[in-house]
């Protein structure tokens, strides 16, 4: 009988030890993810430090701060953590330097995943793809052949390489509006001055921003605002028709 008692015993003392680990490990995993410098406890009813650069639509410097598309992102971002912004406005480098050096809570400023990164920061997953093309005026006719056919674009751009492995001939322009000609630029922005975006992929911009490394409550925070996000690209067609760019 002895024995027996000390059985059960031992099967209680073993069950209810194995409860209280359960209840460990459980209240540790309601703690993930969690920051290593506490970003997201700071920024909830207090200041969100945003690093900014200008870069038109998704930045613009105005004397009032920061105005734009991701300007509003993170603008709603912070009234959801009942949060001040501060706009902190420099270089790209500048920028990252301070964010990896917790100065900063998150950089922007059109980021996208081919931008540089710097040790210490980490990039959100990308929130919107900008498809660049080659659009035609809706008054003239659009074909498929491009071989040997004079395309309008930026004077500054990462795609002459890809029009000419096409066969195109590049014309670079600081002026692109209202041409009667094909133009190769964001499929957006094609849209919003009249151009008929055709099919060609010449290349693939993917929007991110940047926070500290190791911040991953915040992280998953920005990231689920900014996937929640809507009408990004209205936003952008909207800025480019009232734009003389």
């Amino acid at each position: 009988m002895l024995g027996h008692h000390f059985i059960k015993l031992s099967a209680s003392k073993s069950l209810f030890c194995c409860i209280i680990l359960l209840s460990a490990v459980l209240a540790s995993a309601c703690q993930f993810p969690r920051d290593a410098n506490g970003t997201l406890n700071k920024v909830k009813d207090g200041v969100l430090k945003v690093g900014v650069t200008e870069n038109p639509p998704w930045v613009i410097r105005t004397d009032a701060g920061a105005e734009g598309v991701e300007a509003e992102i993170i603008l709603v971002l912070a009234d959801s953590l009942n949060a001040e912004v501060e706009w902190h406005w420099g270089t790209e480098t500048e920028l990252l330097q301070a964010l990896s050096q917790h100065q900063l809570h998150v950089v922007m400023g059109g980021l996208t995943q081919q931008s540089p990164k710097k040790k210490g920061t980490v990039h959100t997953e990308p929130y919107y793809k900008t498809r660049i093309t080659i659009g035609f005026p809706r008054s003239q006719e659009k074909t498929t052949d491009i071989d040997e056919v004079k395309v309008a674009l930026p004077v500054v751009n990462q795609y002459s390489e890809a029009l000419e492995s096409r066969g195109a001939i590049p014309v670079p322009m600081e002026n692109l509006n209202n041409l009667n000609m094909p133009v190769a630029n964001v499929e957006w922005w094609l849209r919003a001055k009249g151009y008929e975006p055709g099919p060609w992929d010449l290349f693939t911009e993917t929007h991110v921003m940047a926070v500290a490394e190791g911040e991953n409550a915040f992280l998953q925070k920005l990231q689920n605002h900014i996937n929640a996000f809507s009408a990004i690209e209205p936003k952008l067609e909207t800025w480019a028709r009232q734009s003389k760019d």
